[in-house]
């Protein structure tokens, strides 16, 4: 295998493969095998770009088979090659190997963090999906109290702590035509399930109106109610099962895609793959970003191992005052609005300072 770029390395440009690629999250880390042997490579970086990330330089190494055949593409022609029905489904299975590799990496490291850590990482997740359902709902509730408890909280250091090991804000949506395609539309009732947590069923699905409970185990992990968000897109490209169970909140409507019918859907909403890439380059980077938080937790230097012990001290009780006053602030919020929306949410946030 040679080098196409390491860790630290500029940004040039992205590259076209053919050919067997290995990639690795650490200076001198463990290789992960790509089994895929087409497709856009050292484009996250790039996709990245658009949003408010902006990575100066390559976040993980990439080496390729010394018989690779290998075409430069420059930034301004990603779109268009991520667009492209072939192109766009090669390049979303090589970043949706990425991400496994990066998930299972992060796996690795995260059993080694102590228990003051972990737990901290609980209780800032619980508060950030608190937030993050408070805001999606206050799209259209518009109430002015909660609001300012949502701006509030989103400043806090606890809410950008829960934001990197939470589920990632949908910033990429699928622009959907102003009539939907009816053919693709499957609607449930409320408190349908719509998949279960560990199926396997190859489908995607896309919202178009109501709103969504997203449950890992028994737990309630985030709420959906964006239109266009695209919800299960990974299983498309890879034969994994569901990670989370979809239940609906209320009468939902969906755009719901398996994978024979995906040229067709291509058709009608080119940009579909172009999506699916920008919101998996998002994961990849908050996968490694959680890492990066707590480096020294990995490290056996003295100095580290100092920031470290200071480290337990401080979390050890972190955000459980935070959780108690949210929840208080929001209880007077839910009184004064006598929204019953609002009520559920409360409902099935209680214990979560815990």
């Amino acid at each position: 295998m040679k080098k196409l770029f390491l860790i630290g390395d500029p940004l040039n440009t992205a590259y076209q493969i053919e050919g067997l690629t290995e990639v690795s999250f650490e200076k001198k880390g463990n290789a992960y095998q790509i089994e895929s042997d087409a497709g856009l490579v050292g484009a996250v970086e790039f996709l990245l770009s658009r949003k408010s990330y902006s990575p100066s330089s390559r976040i993980y190494n990439c080496f390729v088979n010394d018989d690779a055949k290998i075409e430069k593409v420059l930034e301004n022609n990603l779109d268009a090659r991520l667009q492209d029905f072939n192109q766009g489904i090669d390049s979303n299975v090589f970043l949706a190997r990425v991400l496994t590799a990066a998930n299972d990496f992060y796996l690795s490291k995260e059993k080694l963090l102590p228990r003051e850590i972990s737990e901290y990482q609980l209780r800032a997740k619980a508060y950030y999906t608190f937030v993050d359902s408070l805001r999606k709902l206050n799209l259209y509730a518009n109430n002015s109290m909660l609001a300012t408890l949502i701006k509030d909280c989103r400043g806090t250091e606890m809410y950008k702590d829960g934001l990197l090991w939470g589920r990632s804000e949908a910033g990429n949506l699928i622009n959907l035509p102003p009539e939907p395609i009816k053919k693709y539309i499957k609607s449930f009732e409320e408190g349908a399930v719509i998949c279960k947590e560990g199926a396997l069923d190859g489908e995607m699905y896309v919202l178009l109106k109501g709103s969504i409970s997203v449950q890992v185990g028994s737990t309630f992990v985030a709420q959906l109610s964006l239109p266009g968000e695209a919800i299960g897109e990974l299983s498309l490209f890879l034969d994994d099962r569901r990670s989370a169970t979809l239940i609906a909140d209320e009468k939902v409507f969906l755009y719901v895609i398996p994978q024979e019918q995906l040229l067709d859907f291509h058709s009608s909403h080119p940009d579909v793959f172009l999506i699916i890439a920008r919101t998996t380059a998002d994961r990849i980077y908050r996968v490694l970003e959680r890492i990066n938080r707590f480096s020294y937790a990995f490290s056996t230097s003295e100095v580290d191992q100092e920031k470290l012990y200071s480290l337990k001290k401080e979390l050890a009780n972190k955000g459980r005052s935070e959780l108690r006053n949210l929840q208080k602030q929001f209880k007077e919020v839910c009184e004064a609005a006598n929204d019953s929306r609002l009520t559920q949410i409360w409902e099935r946030m209680q214990g979560l300072e815990n």
